[in-house]
Order: structure tokens, then sequence, then C-alpha cells
């Protein structure tokens, strides 16, 4: 077959069709058509459709169309990365011969990774003529803009929230019961930043019995330090001219260090800030605080004692500095590295740190009052030797920074974790490579903390190793118990009543609280590259390689003892942009998973991606969630948190409306399966714990937090099976088993792949044969295989240099418990073996007769629709005084029932529906609930739940949508025999249009069936299942999805399945088809 029609139909693929809806995968724009006129219409329209895709996102263009921005304009993107040198980093996808030593004299390389198929190489440019000579130098693939990753959250303010039933609605309460709670598991977050020495996080961070594991590669942790001599100095002008700090001997016999006209330089988020000029003397002046630079000098800034030195080795100083977000904090730290370890003076720590905030923050403390300036004086001691009396020595794993100042066995204050580095913005003046904790000449140490805003980092780490010590108030539901106390006094009876406070606390522990997290701290598209290959176990090695002296990433023995088992990535690119950028990452990651194709003994990783927030329309999955071998997570509902709004008994498990849905751009079926992402509440940095500057905890969603909660339970799967077998799965096993044991939610594949994830039932499937768990395997990647070497060969090479998925059987490790049958042809049969394995670390394979019920394929069609029109306005509730006026609610079955008699009871019957709300433009911001509701007073009113007077409507919220488009979507599903009829058990279904009066909507519900897929047959091969599919002579172009289903007495399980139907221009016209010049042409073939 020819390989150019293949890899073009992947490129251009810009509408696809499914046999439920079709959506387009984006805004068409009109373009001049180089399509032939003389074709017919459909097709003339089918083909300018191609077109249209090509000509949007640039395929074929060799720049990232931001630095193309910037080349025209010369305007820098604020979102690109740069050094502090002012130069611009970009990443390059080069050829895998590409010598790198052309690069000389247009940029800087700062490293490469060896892809096999490509290299990716992060290089520096400080001009638009050097990215020029970049896009004409042959070799070079693609460049791309290093950028800052965007990590912004969906977030819904003035709801109260909770979501402490994660652990329950994905089963891990039952696994943890059972002893299996992801202990042994060693899991990696990718993310903005952790706070280690945060109580519910202290112990959780991975170490080898030598070295912690974190890795910092962003320069906004690192401290600038100066040389104090531990000997005699002979010309000390010479000494201080140079920079330098003079130690002496007290008339106490004690050593100190000189401070006096020191006034030291601070990590001010990667750039440079003086202590007392810069901090003190510029926010005096910006703020004015009075006398802020006097009482420094003056009460402040005095000598510090220090231990003797040893064999005569030099002191380094420094002060750390630490700008902390949500809640605000600058955080000063007295540091010193002696002997090789960090000391911090915590006393001093705690006073500047609190003077800051107290004088110049919250502007509570006035330095101009003698009472207040006696108080910060009074915490400071000026000495290191009492922290490292007390051991406070920290080195090696004793690397949370975090210290008990009144001995109470409570940390007092906290500023992080020393941890590996990397400097990538160049901030100190040696070039280091990669260190652990403290430079090699004690000239820099580095702390890894939360730097940036959001929190992120923070939250998704929680959630997944969270210990659960700490309270918190998170419903703020402080209430008055009162207390009668009757007595007897001198005859007489009093009676005394007591009202007191009480408030309930709550613990917020992580799916998977016995594992380990090695973090990486990734802020840009390249450091997020370092940051996976990190926990991937790659090491950069910095000696002659094969690309010359070049540093350059690879799996090694020294890299091996910081291999994650998986790696958490709540973050991800858009479906939009190039494909060649999206292809690129999706490759890289591919790559990564496959155990020794990276490296000789390499076990591979598995990846955990969000699958992104871009909405719930087709075809919204990005990259790299869109990556066939990582496990791509979608969002689902969990409405515990409406109890305190709604009452009790709130309904679980739909998908949420900002959560992507699939496919993939290349077709297979993503997301893999889904995690509650509405929404949690996770511990806050720990400065606002020991400051008080902010919440100690903060409620949020999101596919972000999807993420960590599948790789918690893919951490609780390893935990059951080194219990069990003692050993330790391969990454691709903890795939497919947490794939394959997921609980269908009703709905589309697309939407929820193999659906909610469920950790009891994975621990059933790996540690018992008793409970009938099955989970599953195809050969699948050999299609996606072949699209992607078609698309490289067409792109990058005309040599077929990726043999390595075309020439042998699909790699071990690549495999997936889902099936794509890859781009077909109409008539065309195509085959993939599937395979069924029970528990066990040699799985027994099974047969269609070990099933119960022989499995069946099903597609998902239209089986009826109604559409009619609501006008939103507002009434006012009666059940509170005084009265609350609320957005209309409507009876949904009522108004189906009256725009098509008797489809209301077609609605519950069914287990799918789809509702779309449409609006005018002019309209956006409506936001769309559903709900069950029991009308039990008031009759006609939604009257929302009185929690004083115990009455009220009883209302379980289903689903919700809102969106910035005039077009909102629900899916709502229910597997049970009863369909959706169990979702509205207390009463009708009910729609709530929260939208300003008088807005007129349009509501279209659609009821969905499952059919049985004729063109699929499933037969026992050897020791397999072999699932042919026949495409019909008249299927639809474009992508179709549809699901087996697998019955074995109560267990059952839905695979999906995908395919792409090519349309075969060249051969049904015979002649040139142009699609866009200088792309490339079809001619006729086999």
């Amino acid at each position: 077959m020819n390989n150019l029609r293949k890899s073009t139909v992947m490129l251009f693929i810009g509408v696809f069709v499914i046999s439920m809806l079709m959506v387009p995968f984006m805004p068409i724009a009109s373009v001049d058509s180089p399509v032939s006129q003389a074709l017919p219409q459909a097709e003339q329209e089918f083909i300018q459709k191609w077109a249209d895709r090509v000509e949007n996102d640039m395929v074929g263009e060799k720049m990232d169309p931001m630095l193309v921005s910037y080349m025209e304009t010369g305007v820098i993107d604020e979102s690109m990365y740069r050094n502090l040198d002012g130069s611009i980093k970009l990443l390059l996808y080069v050829a895998p011969g590409f010598d790198s030593y052309a690069l000389n004299n247009i940029a800087d390389i700062n490293w490469q990774i060896d892809l096999v198929v490509s290299r990716v190489a992060s290089v520096s440019v400080n001009s638009i003529v050097a990215l020029r000579q970049l896009e004409a130098m042959d070799g070079i693939a693609y460049v791309q803009a290093d950028r800052f990753i965007d990590r912004t959250i969906n977030s819904a303010p003035g709801e109260e929230t909770d979501m402490f039933n994660i652990i329950d609605n994905v089963g891990a309460s039952d696994a943890i019961a059972l002893g299996y709670d992801g202990s042994g598991a060693i899991v990696g977050v990718d993310d903005t930043g952790v706070d280690f020495s945060h109580p519910d996080l202290v112990g959780t961070e991975y170490n080898n019995g030598t070295y912690a594991m974190s890795y910092d590669p962003s320069s906004v942790g690192l401290t600038m330090m100066y040389v104090a001599n531990g000997s005699y100095v002979a010309n000390t002008t010479a000494w201080l001219e140079a920079g330098n700090l003079l130690t002496y001997n007290g008339t106490d016999g004690n050593m100190y260090v000189d401070v006096t006209g020191w006034d030291p330089v601070c990590n001010n988020g990667g750039g440079y800030r003086t202590l007392i000029s810069g901090f003190i003397g510029i926010y005096e002046n910006a703020w004015t605080i009075a006398n802020a630079s006097e009482y420094v000098n003056s009460m402040l800034w005095k000598d510090w004692q220090i231990p003797d030195p040893i064999g005569g080795k030099n002191y380094t100083f420094g002060w750390a500095f630490q700008q902390r977000q949500d809640g605000y904090a600058k955080v000063f730290a007295p540091s010193m590295i002696f002997n090789g370890n960090v000391i911090i003076d915590w006393n001093g720590t705690y006073a500047w740190t609190n003077m800051w905030m107290d004088a110049f923050w919250w502007e509570s403390a006035d330095l101009t009052d003698a009472a207040d300036r006696a108080y910060y004086a009074g915490l400071m001691d000026w000495s290191f030797n009492d922290d490292i009396a007390a051991n406070y020595i920290h080195g090696g794993i004793n690397n949370v920074l975090a210290a008990d100042l009144d001995d109470d066995g409570v940390n007092d204050v906290g500023l992080g974790s020393l941890s590996w580095a990397y400097d990538d913005l160049g901030y100190l003046d040696g070039d280091y490579g990669v260190f652990y904790a403290v430079t090699p000449d004690w000239l820099g140490w580095n702390c890894l903390f939360n730097s940036e805003t959001p929190n992120h980092g923070m939250w998704t780490t929680a959630a997944i190793a969270g210990q659960g010590i700490g309270d918190y108030e998170v419903y703020d539901n402080t209430t008055i118990v009162t207390t009668t106390t009757v007595t007897v006094v001198d005859g007489k009876t009093v009676t005394t009543i007591t009202e007191v406070e009480q408030t309930s606390v709550y613990k917020l522990p992580g799916v998977a609280n016995g594992s380990k997290i090695i973090f990486t701290k990734g802020l840009s598209t390249g450091s997020g590259i370092m940051a996976d290959f990190w926990a991937a176990g790659f090491h950069l090695n910095e000696s002659a390689g094969p690309y010359g002296n070049l540093t350059y990433w690879e799996y090694t023995a020294e890299g091996a003892t910081h291999h994650a088992d998986m790696v958490s990535n709540s973050w991800g690119w858009g479906p939009g942009g190039s494909y060649l950028q999206l292809y690129y990452y999706a490759l890289m990651y591919d790559m990564a998973s496959v155990p020794n194709v990276l490296g000789t003994g390499y076990p591979g990783t598995l990846f955990v991606f969000s699958a992104g927030n871009n909405g719930n329309d087709y075809g919204t999955t990005g990259t790299p969630g869109g990556s066939y071998s990582v496990v791509s997570v979608c969002a689902s509902t969990t409405s515990h948190y409406y109890e305190g709004l709604y009452g009790n008994t709130q309904t679980d498990g739909q998908q949420v409306y900002f959560s992507a849905t699939g496919p993939a751009f290349s077709g297979i079926v993503k997301p893999d399966v889904m995690a509650p992402g509405y929404r949690g509440a996770s511990p806050q940095p720990f400065q606002n714990i020991w400051l008080d500057c902010g919440a100690t905890y903060y409620w949020w969603q999101g596919t972000s937090l999807s993420c960590p909660v599948a790789a918690g339970v893919a951490a609780i799967i390893i935990d059951a099976y080194n219990q069990t077998y003692d050993a330790f799965p391969s990454p691709q096993y903890v795939k497919n088993v947490l794939l394959s044991t997921a609980s269908d939610m009703g709905i589309d594949p697309f939407a929820q792949g193999h659906g909610l994830v469920n950790a009891l039932a994975a621990v059933n499937a790996v540690t018992t044969d008793a409970t009938g768990e099955y989970f599953f395997q195809s050969d699948s990647y050999k299609y996606f295989g072949d699209q992607v070497v078609e698309a490289w060969a067409a792109n990058i090479n005309d040599t077929d240099w990726f043999g390595i998925y075309t020439d042998q059987e699909t790699p071990v490790g690549m495999e997936s418990s889902s099936i794509f049958f890859g781009s077909v042809d109409r008539l065309q049969t195509v085959h993939v073996e599937l395979t069924a394995w029970d528990f066990g670390t040699t799985p027994g394979t099974h047969v269609i007769a070990d099933f119960g019920t022989a499995p069946a394929a099903f597609i998902m069609v239209e089986e009826t629709s109604v559409s009619f029109d609501l006008m939103a306005g507002t009434y006012y509730d009666m059940n509170f005084i005084p009265k609350i006026a609320r957005p209309t609610t409507f009876d949904l079955e009522a108004a189906m029932d009256a725009a098509s008699s008797g489809f209301d009871d077609d609605f519950t019957d069914a287990t799918y529906a789809t509702i779309q709300v449409a609006f005018d433009a002019d309209d956006i911001g409506t936001v769309v609930r559903l709900f069950d509701w029991s009308d039990d007073i008031l009759t006609g009113k939604l009257n929302y739940w009185n929690f004083v007077t115990g009455e009220g409507d009883i209302v379980d919220h289903v689903s919700r949508a809102t969106d910035p488009c005039n077009l909102l979507t629900m899916r709502i599903g229910s597997p049970s025999l009863n369909g959706l009829a169990d979702l509205f058990d207390d009463g009708v279904a009910a729609l709530q249009l929260d939208a300003a009066p008088k807005t007129n909507v349009t509501v279209t519900v659609t009821l969905w069936e499952y059919v049985s897929d004729g063109q699929i047959a499933i037969t026992d091969g050897s020791g397999v299942l072999d699932v042919a599919l026949t495409v019909s002579g008249t299927a639809e172009y474009g992508i179709h999805q549809g699901q087996i289903l697998f019955e074995d007495g109560s267990w059952s399980h839905m695979v999906p399945y995908s395919y792409m139907v090519d349309f075969n221009m060249a051969s049904t016209y015979a002649i040139d088809q142009t699609l866009v010049d200088g792309v490339g042409t079809h001619t006729p073939y086999d």
C-alpha cells in the first residue's frame, strides 16, 4: 500500500464521523480551494475541509507559530521561556543523524535526548537572525518555543464543596482496608513545585538511602553563597574586594562571621535582588514603611556565631529568599554551608519572615514602636551553632527544611526540601550540570518549594500521597452547641445555659498514602521534558558521548536510582496548533514508555496524563494525553460536596462538562479512563499554617485532579502485585489492569474510555482468581505505528528509519487494553489479537468459552430525539426567611412529554442521553444544571433544603454545564438495567437555567441505544481472541467507535475500539488531487 496516502490522511484529518454524532474537529475557515471543480459537489466540500484543516494548522511549517509571530513582529510572547541574559530557549526536533556541531555560532546547546528515531535538543538563541538560520537548516524537522506550561485550573467560586468521598468513589477505601495503600510504589509527579515540609507530606518523598530523589531544574530555588575564610587571611583588603566575608574569634572564644557592609544577593524568582538595599530599601520607599532600613541595620544586622572551621576549610554564607503565593508570603532564611551540609538559622528565618509579613505586608507592626522593635529582635539569636546542636544539619536524606522552635513536637517553620537541581536559567556563575542540593564548590544550594501560583504541584502530590495528618475546617461550618445545666444552690434551682462554638474538622489523605513521591519541577515545555525523563530514570551525561562533548540525557545506573514506576502529569497541550508539534510530543512519550528502546535495561515508564479541560466536544483531547502508550484521564463528578447546598444523597459518576473528549488526532480511543475531577480539597503549602497567611486548604477541580487520583489507583495495583508475588509488575501490566478493571459509566468510549477507575476491582484482578476479574491486551499498536511511521517518513526523512515499529512485532510494553484497527478502506478486513488474562505473575489466557456469554460488539446509534424551547427566569424560594431568588427550574420530563408524547418514559428507560442547550451568543455565561427533583413542598417550585428547619425538596445534583460558547452539552449515562431511571429515582429530571431573565434556549434531548456491530467478528485464535473488522462498503468516512461486551456471571467489561475510514481520493477518481500547494499529490495505486 502506498505510504504517502496513509500519512496524508493522518496529516489532513479535519472532520470525522462517529456513529453517534458528527462534530467538526475545530472551526473550519474558508480558504482558496486548490481542489478540482470538476468533482461532484459533495466530494468538493469534503476535500475542501481537509485542505482547510491543513491551512489552519500550518501542517508542513517548520517553525512554531509563536516563533513565526516573533520573527515577523519582533515582539516576544510573554509565555516564552528565556534565560537571564534574555536569550530565547527553544526545542529542536532533529533527525537521528543530525550533526549537532552544525549549530555552532547559531545556538547554544543546553542538552539533548536521543529518542532513537529522532533527537530533542534544548538550545538558546539571541536573535531573529539565528531563528532564520535554524529555519533554513536541513535535518531540523521542527523548531518549538520553550514556553511556560499553563496550569490554570477550572474553578467555580461561591459553591461549597467537598470531595472526601473520592477515595470511596474509586474503591480505594476498600483496597486500603485489605492492606493495599500503594506501599512500595514510586510515583513521579511533574508539576509546579511542592512543599515537603508540610506536615501532611513529611516522609512521603522517595529516597534511595543516600539521597532524596526529587529534581528541580527551575533555578528559582537556588541560593548564591559567599565565601568566608576558615583560616588566616593575609591580605584582608583584597579578600573583601573579591566579594568574600571575614571570620574572627570573639572575646567569648566563639567564631563569628563579620557581616559589616554585606548586602547579600537573593534569588528573586530567578533574578537578582539584594537583601537590605533591595528588599528592605525598595519596599520601604514604595510602601512607606517608616524606619525599616534603620531598624534592620541597627537591630537585626549583627555578626553571626558560627562553628569552628574543620581542617581550615572555608565556609560559605547566603540568604535564601522564597516568594510564595496563595497565601502571599516573602520568606527569608540566613543559610550556611558547613562541611557540605546546609545549615539554616531557624530563629533568624522566623524573625525576619514574620517581621516582613507583619510590618511590610499586613502593616500590623510598627517599626518605630519600641515594643514591636524589641519583639522581632528578641526572636533572633544570630547563631548557627544552636541549629547544629539541635541536629538541623540538612543533607543526604535529611533533606526536609523544617524546624520545631519550641520543642512541642510540631514544626513551627519550614522552607521545603533539598533536591537534585539543574540551573536551567543560568542563575549561578558556574556550570554545575546536575547536582544534589549543594554545588561541589559550596557556592550554591537548592531548595525545592512551591514558587508558582496556583499551588498546583502541592495539590496533585497530596491527592496521591497526602498523609491525612492535619485537621482542616473545610466546611466552614461552625455551629453553636448549647448546654443547659440545672443545679440546686442554697435550696434554689439555678439553670445555666452555656454556648460553645464547635467546628467540624476533616482529614485530607491521598488515594495511595503509602506510596513515595519523586517530585520533578517542570515550569516550561523544556524543563517539563527534563522532569519527566528524570523520573523515568534518565541522568544528565556531560562527558563525551555519541554527539561529541555535549550534554545529553540517558538511562544509566545512576539514573535508575531515581526511576519512578509511573509519572503523573497534570498538564498537556490542547488539540489546536501544529500537527507536527502534537506528534513529536506523542512520539516522545511513546518511546519513553517502551522497555529497552531508549537504553539497555531500561524498564519503561508508565506516564499518566490529564486528558485536558478543553470542553466535552469530540476531538478536544490534546497531547501528550493523546499519545498511544500513556494513560489519559478525563474527569467524572463526585457530587458529595452538594450535600451542603441541596441535602444528602447526591449523585456521582457523570462526565464533567469541561473534561476533554476523544478521539485522539490519530483516531485512537482517548481518554483511557475516568477519575473524579469535580471537585476536591487539598492542603495548601506550609506557610499558610506557620505564617497564618491564607487558608490551609484549597478547593479545586479539573482533569489535573483526575490524573493523580488515577495514578494513586495505579500505585495500589503495584502494591497489590508486589505483596502477592514479591515482584514488581511492568508498566504495561499496570496500565492494562487499570483500564480493564474500570467501571463502565454508560457513556460512549470517546467520553469515558474504559470507565471509572476502580481500585478494589483492580486489586481483585491482581491478587485472586475467585472474583471473575479479567484484564485485556491488544496488539493494536502495530496499526498506530503504521500511521506514525508514514507521517514521519513524509515529514522528516525519506528513509524509513522508523523500522522499530514496522519491522518487528509490537514492542513489549506498547500494548493497550483498547482496540485500534488503524486507517482502513471500505471493504477492507483488519485483524487485531486481543488477549484476555486473569490474575497472576504468569496470567492464564482465556478463550470465548471461558466467558459466561460470548463477547459481542456494539455501537451506539441515535434512537430518537426531541427539541423544545424554554425561557429562563427567576422565582422566589419561599422555604427561607427572607425568601431567596433562584433561577427557574423546569420539569424536564414534563417538557419532553409535551413536545413528544411518551418521550419522558423513553428517557428514563434509556441508558445514555445527551442534553444540549443552545442559546444566542449574547447570552454566553449561562449555567445549566440537571437535578433529580422530588417536589415535596410548595408544589411547582424547587425549594432548596433548609438545614435550619429541616424541610425542603429532595434535590440530587446529577450534572451541570457552563462554557464560553452558546451550545452546552451534558452526557448522562447509567449502565444499569433500569437505565436513567436510577439517576432520577427520587422524583423527576429537572433542568435549571441559570441565565439572565428572559433568555430563550432550545433544548435538544437525544437518546442513544446499543446495536450490534455486524462489521466485527470475534473468534478464538491460538491462545488469544481474533477480533476482525470488515468495513462496510457504505461506511462513512472518518473515525468510528464501538465497544465489545465481555460478561462472566456478575462481572462485565466493555472494551472500546475505534478505526478511521480513509477517503481514497486517488483510487476513486484516478487523477492527481493536490490538496495544498507544496504538501503533495495523490496518484492512483493499488
